[in-house]
Formats: structure tokens, sequence, C-alpha cells
């Protein structure tokens, strides 16, 4: 565009014959009508003289356009909220059907919950999954298969916590967002698994159970003596259920949804070894043929009571005797080893020191008139050889030879008081006479003036004799002396009668006395 097409320059900065320029204000806040009015300008010059035009048509097509993007965007505004009006009063409609209910579309595999409340759905949860109770797992045990049951186990659907599950989708608290999700899963549905629940400890308890009675115990190694020879069992494992790995498969396959109803676990197995090895069986037959000695047992002091001529007593228990009483098994240390039966070795010195012993002196019987007993005189304790202690000194001599420990030359019996059998006048009320002989005397000097007579028979009244004990005549009445109520008698002597020659003479009328009765 020239000046020269525009004629004056006064006019190309004003107006175009009649018309009105845009001024540079104008130009610069309407793009499209300054465009317009350049367009113009460039316009051939005669049409400068054509009819006037209106001041107001200065920008012809600006305020057509103007009106019609107010118009849009007035339109959508309008529309956008109406949309979210419509939204909300959706998402109420939402809160009212379904705040409580689980949303359409929704089910626990091909169990559909749509619009159930919780307990609906649990209760349709409950009968549509009883099944996942039913069923048992076969166990192999060390020997044989056992059974686990789903109820022994505490299997079975959680159908509360799968309710929970369902109820939770698309229940968010945002009532825009649960609408939308209210539409997209009434469109495209919602898989929720079930839950599986099993007891721990119930399944524990019936595995303890398995175990306790399918264990093989381990066979410990023993010595044995056979014929005097000894010989040796061998040791052998055990073997013995591993709960902890067998709990552990049963919960991985119980807590599977389709676990079958009939399932098997190969045991898993601990090994239980025995507490004696051959090794320890073999060191006790070599500890046993170190105990295979003759053991002398010595009573070498002499008992308070005992008679001038009482001497120290030896017992002598031979190798052989020994061996048979050899017996294996764990001692209170807890190792294996041999020992020797206390049982026997009692037995044996009860009866090899019985006859050694000083006798007790049982009470004396008093009797009255009617010869009934009516009391008791003191009685004394005898001394022996407590078979029961010298056992355990034996033993344990037996067992020192064993370990290789320092020994003596013999073992020291153990000595015990040996009580009379007569404790109370009732332990004699049941005697009677089961013989008797009467001897008439006169007293003078050749039986001491009767005292060689009555002393004697004194002495001897209401003394005990057990059943087995030797009865001695001289030892039951006591010294013969002045001190003892003796006095010289009558003796026959050389083959002549002698009425004053001996201390106690006349006695023999009391000891045939005893004899006839």
């Amino acid at each position: 565009m020239t000046t020269d097409s525009l004629g004056p320059k006064e006019q190309s900065k004003g107006s175009v014959g009649d018309v009105p320029f845009p001024s540079a204000a104008t130009r610069a806040s309407v793009d499209a009508p300054t465009e317009l009015a350049e367009d113009v300008v460039a316009a051939p010059q005669p049409q400068r003289t054509s009819r006037p035009v209106p001041a107001s048509a200065g920008t012809p097509s600006a305020a057509p356009r103007d009106l019609r993007a107010v118009g849009f965007v007035v339109a959508f505004v309008v529309g956008a909220v109406a949309a979210l009006f419509l939204l909300s009063a959706v998402a109420f409609a939402f809160s009212s059907t379904y705040s409580n209910r689980v949303l359409p579309g929704v089910h626990v595999g091909s169990v559909d919950l749509s619009g159930l409340t919780r307990d609906e759905a649990i209760t349709r949860l409950q009968t549509s999954f009883a099944y996942l109770s039913q069923g048992e797992v076969t166990v192999t045990t060390p020997v044989g298969d056992a059974t686990v049951t789903y109820q022994q186990a505490g299997r079975g659907p959680d159908v509360e916590a799968t309710a929970d599950a369902a109820m939770a989708v698309g229940h968010s608290g945002n009532d825009i967002a649960d609408t939308i999700s209210l539409v997209h899963f009434a469109g495209y549905s919602q898989d929720i698994p079930v839950a599986i629940q099993i007891d721990p400890t119930a399944l524990a308890t019936r595995i303890r159970e398995l175990a306790a009675g399918s264990t093989v115990a381990p066979r410990n190694a023993q010595a044995t003596v056979s014929g005097g020879v000894f010989g040796i069992t061998p040791a052998a494992d055990g073997k013995g259920l591993d709960e902890t790995a067998i709990q552990a498969e049963i919960l991985d396959q119980l807590t599977q949804p389709g676990a079958a109803a009939d399932l098997r676990v190969d045991g898993a197995f601990v090994a239980a070894a025995p507490q004696v090895s051959d090794e320890d069986a073999q060191n006790a037959i070599f500890e046993a043929e170190k105990m295979i000695e003759d053991v002398n047992v010595t009573w070498s002091t002499p008992p308070p009571s005992a008679p001038a001529t009482w001497t120290p007593q030896t017992w002598t228990i031979d190798a052989s005797q020994i061996r048979d009483w050899i017996v294996f098994g764990t001692r209170q240390d807890g190792t294996y080893g041999p020992a020797v039966d206390p049982a026997k070795v009692q037995a044996y010195l009860s009866n090899v020191t019985a006859s050694d012993r000083v006798a007790p002196v049982e009470p004396g019987v008093v009797w009255d008139a009617s010869g009934k007993p009516v009391d008791l005189t003191a009685g004394k304790d005898g001394l022996g050889v407590d078979a029961a202690g010298t056992t355990s000194e034996v033993s344990a001599y037996l067992d020192a030879l064993a370990s290789g420990g320092s020994i003596g030359p013999s073992v020291e019996a153990v000595t015990a008081p040996v009580h009379p059998q007569i404790t109370s006048i009732d332990d004699v009320a049941g005697m009677v006479d089961v013989g008797q002989w009467t001897t008439t005397f006169y007293p003078d000097i050749s039986n001491g003036m009767g005292k060689n007579i009555r002393q004697p028979a004194a002495n001897l009244n209401g003394q005990v004799i057990n059943p087995g004990q030797e009865f001695s005549f001289l030892g039951g009445v006591g010294p013969i002396d002045p001190a003892h109520g003796f006095a010289m008698g009558g003796v026959i002597k050389g083959g002549k009668s002698d009425h004053t020659g001996a201390m106690g003479g006349g006695i023999c009328s009391a000891s045939t006395t005893m004899f006839n009765a």
C-alpha cells in the first residue's frame, strides 16, 4: 500500500472517505477488525464517492463474532453446572441405595454378592464355601499312614473377612469416586478371593498326636552276659516325624482355596540317636573284665559284748561268683557300664555271715501263778554283719576295680545291731506248754543247800529260744560262781564222791530236769 493511493496524508491517518479509520488503540485491542480496516484501505479510490456509510459500521464483522464466543462460554458453564448437579444427584442416590450393600458386579468366585448386606453376604458365603472344611490330609509316618482332617486343622472359609473385603469395594467414603466405581463395576465385575482360615494351634496339636503314636524309638546298644561270656547287642537309630516341617507343608497346601479334599504329605522325618552306642557297650565289657577278681570281706573290729574267744572274721568271694553277679546299665552319673546285682550280693552275704554274729538276748518272760505271761525282763541287742551296708561297700570296691581306681586289700564289713525278736508281752501271749518235767530234791551240802539247783532254774526261767537258734545250758545259766548265786556242792571225781568238792555241785539236777522236759 502506498501514499499515492491514499491521497492526502491527513486522510490516511483519520478516515477513508466518510468512514472513520480505527485508531491505534482500537487495532491493538481487536485484531480481527484491524485487519479488516487495512483491507478496506487497500480498496480502489473511486469507491470513496459512494453513498455515506453510518459511523457505527466502522468494523462490520466484530460484533456478531464476540457475541457467539460469549454464548459458547455461557453454555459451557451452564452445562457443566448441570452435569455436576446431575452427578451429585446420582452420587446421592448411590449413597442411599448402596451405602451398606455390596456393589453390583462384585462376586467371590462364582458366588454373586451384588446388593447384599454384610450379614446376607456372610450367610451366602457360609453356605457356598462350607465344602472348604471337608477333606483330609494323609501323612506318611515312620510306622505307616495317618490322617489329619480339615476340621482337626480348623480349616474353613473366613466368611467375615471375605464379606468385609467385598463391602470395601467402591466404598471409599468419597461419593463422587464411589459413584464412578458403581458405574464401572456395573459393566465390569470385581472378583474377590475367598479368605481361608486355619487354626495353627489345633493343627500343631493333631501333628503332635501323630508324632507321639508313630515314633520309632532308638535301640541302645547292650552288653550282655550268657553262660559267663560277654557279648553285644548293636544299637539302631530311631525315627520320628519332623513336626515343624509337616505343619509348614500342610499349612501351605490348606491355605490354597483350590486345595483338593484328599491331599497327601510325604512325611519329613528326624533321626533319633541311641543313648548307648556300640562303642559304649564294648567299653563297658572292658571294665567288667577288670572286676572279675577274688574279693576278701573282713570283720576285724570286735563287738563290745563279744566273748573272749571272738576272733576277726574273713570271707572270700570267688571271682567266678562275681562274674555271675555282673549286670550292665546306665549308672547314676549317666554313663553306661558294669555293676553287680545288689540283690544277689546281699543274699550271698546274708548266708555266709549269719553264723558269725553275736546273737541278741531275748527278754525273759515273767509268769504268774497260773502260768500266764504277764511281763518281760530286759533283753540285749546283739551285733552282726549288715548285709545291705556291706553290699554297698563291695559294689564300690568293684566299681573302683573297673575304673582302675585305688583299692585296699579287702572290704571292711559294715556291722549293725541285731535286735531281740520279742519286744512286747503281746509277742508271747500265745505261748503254750509243750512239755514238762518235775524233779524232787532235798537241799543239803551236796547241792549247796539247794542253791545250785534253784539258781540255774531261776536263770533259765523265761528265756526265749528263737526258731533255729542253738541253745546251750551252760551259756543259759551264766557264770557259775559265788557272785552269781552258786555254792560248793557234790562232785564225782576219780570214781569217788566228794559232797563239797566242786563249785555248783548238784547243778546236774537242773540240767536233767530241763532235758527231760
